[in-house]
């Protein structure tokens, strides 16, 4: 290395400056797979299980469950549902009909929750939850459902 350093006449600060430039333009492209990584190794949110179902009109259905929040210091953020098909997956619109709940750790209830779908199409569909844990740039997502 000293003799391609002593032949260029870029200097040790140069390739310092270069290399620092390369990760901030890398990195962050990686955070949704280190945030993938950490949801599957130490999820924010376990135990999602809908208790009930019920027709809200023709195109949305309501919701009722219990999930158990294992990291309390991790701020929840979204929920994003999708309905798979077709090889693609659409975005299923979710509404918390009670309102924003800071959750405190542990088991707690959920719902009624209105998603934009019809009730038979629930088997064809998943969903994860994003929550910004304390100091990481990322967002932690976790698998809820199913």
């Amino acid at each position: 290395m000293k003799s391609f350093l002593t032949r260029s006449r870029w200097s040790r600060v140069d390739f310092f400056a270069l290399g620092f430039v390369l990760m901030a333009l890398i990195l962050p492209r990686t955070f949704p797979l280190l945030g993938r990584v950490e949801g599957f190794l130490f999820p924010a949110a376990t135990d999602f299980t809908i208790t009930r179902i019920e027709t809200d009109s023709p195109a949305t259905t309501l919701i009722w469950g219990h999930l158990t929040r294992v990291r309390a210091a991790c701020e929840f953020r979204a929920v994003a549902w999708a309905l798979d098909g077709n090889g693609t997956s659409v975005p299923v619109n979710v509404e918390h009909l009670r309102g924003s709940i800071a959750r405190p750790e542990g088991r707690s209830a959920f719902g009624p929750w209105r998603l934009s779908i019809a009730p038979d199409q629930m088997p064809a569909t998943h969903a994860v939850v994003f929550h910004q844990c304390p100091w990481r740039p990322w967002l932690t997502e976790t698998h809820l459902y199913p």
